[in-house]
């Protein structure tokens, strides 16, 4: 029975939500068939896959270039820009409120987030200037360096002058991706066999077509950086790598001097031009850079590509839970030191109270603290939520309220406002867009507030 309906959900294009059904636990086994049984799941899987089908449709059409709307189409640049508004007017109409009576609207909760483009930002320079702090106060010598890896051309559906590209092979920015995700696991592994052990930053953003390729900064012990080096242009050039241009524009490495300036200054520019484009008048190729970062958004939407990543160093969730705690209220020395180091935003000192950039997580003092929620799932798992951190044996509460979502109160009757939910849900959000999930009928409780 579980095989047939395996068979059945694969040959719609949306995978099975178990890989190998035969070899799961049980629970595993009834999670997946509650899934497939279930309308929400199926819209959201089959949403994701129209819109990234014509997405890839625009792509090979030559609807994604240089002259025709870089990064995305037009098509999915509208859908994405009037999606986020309707989303904002959904974030505006609906409040939260926690057992002590206070009350914000999700859009004032969601603008204290790294959903907010200029705290996203502004978090990722931190982190990137405190990691260049540790390099540059390290006992060790460490060289920054800043590379670029580029896929293979056939990856490419058009060409930079425009055009299609004759070689390219059909293949999405979603699997450009993978493969540039494989080669950096392949010179992953080859750094462990040489004890090469770099940290930083890496930026994925769009070439004009839509072919994402990477900027990687990191900090390696300078006696490394060469080896380091070539191991990445191996692995950079190890498909294809004797196609015409490759060995100019697939792979390139730059070797940063403080005295000409910081490594932060060298990837600021990325960072911004991907988030909100501030402090940038034009992208790579002269257009606006604030439209060009909408659309890089909308671009990194559709596709569900991971825009950075951090590469080594402590948890960035702990460190933002940090940010919820009170130092002078804390009865621990080093719990103290952390909590005064992420208020003040100094990444290099919380690094260092966590151990280090290059520490095993184990043997890091402070995790997150996943609880499991009483109640079960529509598909009957255990559900985990973070509620604080673990300091050693000891638990730290940093999310202490209760919090549920209501209409935004406007001296309206309790009555008046569980029919309104009802309209809402049934009505209003699925003119507006019928992709949307509408609110909960029932108030429900709000992990991200604290």
């Amino acid at each position: 029975m579980l095989g047939l309906v395996s068979q059945l959900t694969n040959k719609t294009g949306i995978p099975f939500p178990l890989a190998n059904p035969e070899k799961a636990p049980k629970k595993a086994k009834v999670a997946a068939l509650a899934r497939v049984c279930d309308e929400l799941w199926w819209r959201r899987k089959v949403r994701t896959k129209q819109w990234r089908e014509l997405e890839a449709l625009a792509r090979e059409m030559g609807l994604v270039s240089l002259k025709r709307g870089a990064y995305v189409s037009d098509f999915t640049f509208k859908r994405r820009w009037l999606q986020k508004q309707e989303n904002r007017a959904l974030l505006e109409a609906l409040e939260a409120i926690n057992e002590e009576g206070a009350t914000y609207t999700l859009a004032e909760l969601a603008d204290l987030s790294t959903s907010n483009p200029a705290i996203r930002r502004a978090e990722m320079m931190v982190r990137t200037r405190g990691f260049e702090e540790i390099a540059k106060h390290s006992t060790v010598a460490y060289q920054a360096m800043f590379y670029t890896i580029t896929c293979p051309s056939k990856f490419h559906s058009a060409l930079h002058y425009g055009g299609a590209n004759p070689k390219y092979q059909g293949s999405t920015p979603r699997e450009a991706q993978e493969y540039l995700n494989t080669q950096w696991q392949r010179a992953r592994a080859a750094f462990g066999r040489k004890d090469i052990q770099p940290y930083g930053m890496r930026v994925t953003e769009p070439h004009h077509d839509g072919t994402p390729h990477w900027h990687l900064l990191l900090f390696i012990p300078a006696n490394q950086a060469a080896q380091a080096t070539e191991i990445l242009r191996h692995y950079a050039l190890a498909e294809d790598g004797d196609e015409p241009g490759a060995a100019l524009r697939r792979f390139t490495a730059e070797t940063i001097d403080p005295k000409k300036g910081s490594a932060t200054g060298y990837i600021a520019k990325y960072i911004s031009k991907n988030i909100d484009g501030l402090g940038i008048d034009a992208d790579s190729y002269g257009r606006d850079a604030k439209e060009s970062a909408i659309r890089i958004e909308a671009w990194a939407s559709v596709w569900g590509i991971r825009q950075f990543q951090q590469i080594g160093g402590p948890s960035v969730t702990v460190w933002r839970e940090l940010r919820r705690l009170d130092s002078t209220a804390e009865d621990k020395d080093l719990l103290q030191r952390l909590v005064a180091a992420a208020d003040s935003s100094d990444w290099e000192e919380y690094t260092r109270l966590m151990g280090g950039a290059i520490c095993a997580r184990k043997a890091r003092p402070l995790r997150p603290m996943m609880i499991t929620r009483e109640a079960l799932n529509k598909y009957g798992e255990a559900v985990k939520t973070l509620k604080g951190l673990l300091y050693g044996v000891e638990r730290v509460a940093t999310r202490v309220h209760e919090w549920t979502v209501r209409l935004v109160s406007q001296n309206v009757s309790q009555a008046t406002a569980d029919a309104e939910v009802s309209a809402i849900q049934s009505d209003h959000i699925q003119h507006m867009n019928p992709y949307l999930l509408a609110p909960p009928s029932n108030f429900a409780p709000l992990e991200f507030c604290q």
